[in-house]
């Protein structure tokens, strides 16, 4: 097979992320500025 071909062909990858924490636990994002206030809470005040 020639090397054109061989770089034709990709392989499938499947992520999935399995969580312990039940759908009524988690925080339901209804907008951006929501998401972007959770956000900050996960990743922490590192910068600050």
């Amino acid at each position: 097979m020639a090397l054109d071909q061989q770089l034709l062909k990709v392989s499938e990858v499947e992520l999935v992320y399995l969580s312990k924490v039940k759908p009524s636990e988690r925080p339901r994002i209804t907008n951006s500025h929501y998401a972007y206030e959770v956000l900050l809470n996960t990743m922490g005040h590192e910068q600050d």
